[in-house]
């Protein structure tokens, strides 16, 4: 295969530094790999390696997870037996880190390379998850740490349903996995090479302030464009039709008076569609 891998069961952590270690894209912001069999979780390891003053550059990554957290601290499903649970602790140069770039950038690319190792027709869905046929496949969390550390640190935390097919109950109509909606296993070290090639060259773009590519993917990628939704934030639902994303990731929302209403994508929760295209 293209990037070296044969088709597995469990994560080849020595196969995926070696090839980040060939790619001077990826060398030059994830340089390190931890893979844990389980962990409570994968983030907590993320923000303890940022409280501690270390260097970034690493990613951390887990076969299972006891205590995984998604957005708002709810509970992330963390089975044993097939999925990916990423963290990245990173130094973005800068003084300031603009986060909602950073989750533009991961999202973006989580659904290139799943349309790369898979075909699926996968959407992102405003602001931090992506789906296939309107259930959640993966969510992201993005955190800051400055205290205490001459540079801020950026801890990005990944969850994505790979290979696992047995959902509890109470997920089954919400979630979904790439296995499940393509009717086989996928090989997750051939997915880390495609996502990590497309994360590095995207997170270089934030850096250098070079984002229009970014931007219209996402925008391309978003399914919430041109639907009427609802959405909460700051405490109030609002309702109207997503319009635009804002090159900063702020979601223009068209309100029934015809005014349009900015929405911090760290500040939204709880998007539902009206309809669906």
């Amino acid at each position: 295969m293209e990037r070296g891998y044969v088709h597995q069961d469990v994560i080849d952590i020595g196969a995926l530094t070696q090839f980040a270690k060939s790619r001077a894209e990826i060398r030059d912001v994830v340089h390190e790999f931890f893979l844990f069999d389980t962990i409570d979780s994968t983030q907590r390891v993320a923000m303890e390696m940022a409280q501690s003053g270390m260097p970034g550059g690493v990613a951390i990554l887990a076969e299972a997870q006891e205590a995984g957290r998604g957005q708002r601290g709810h509970v992330w499903f963390s089975p044993p037996g097939g999925n990916l649970y990423l963290s990245l602790f990173l130094t973005p140069c800068g003084s300031v880190i603009e986060t909602p770039l950073f989750m533009m950038a991961t999202l973006v690319s989580l659904w290139t390379a799943i349309r790369e190792v898979t075909a699926l027709d996968v959407a992102i869905k405003w602001p931090n998850d992506l789906q296939i046929d309107g259930k959640k496949v993966a969510g992201v969390l993005v955190g800051t740490r400055t205290a205490g550390r001459m540079t801020p640190a950026l801890m990005i935390g990944i969850g994505l349903n790979v290979n696992v097919v047995d959902f509890p109950e109470s997920l089954e109509q919400t979630a979904t996995s790439i296995a499940k909606a393509l009717g086989h296993p996928i090989d997750r070290n051939l997915f880390l090479a495609a996502f990590f090639s497309a994360f590095c060259r995207y997170y270089a773009d934030v850096e250098s302030h070079r984002i229009h590519g970014l931007h219209q993917t996402f925008k391309t990628a978003c399914e919430a464009l041109g639907q009427r939704i609802s959405l909460t934030a700051y405490d109030r639902t609002y309702e109207g039709v997503a319009e635009d994303i804002a090159k900063n990731g702020d979601l223009i929302l068209r309100m029934p008076d015809g005014h349009t209403r900015l929405i911090p994508s760290d500040q939204a929760a709880s998007v539902r569609f009206f309809d669906r295209h």
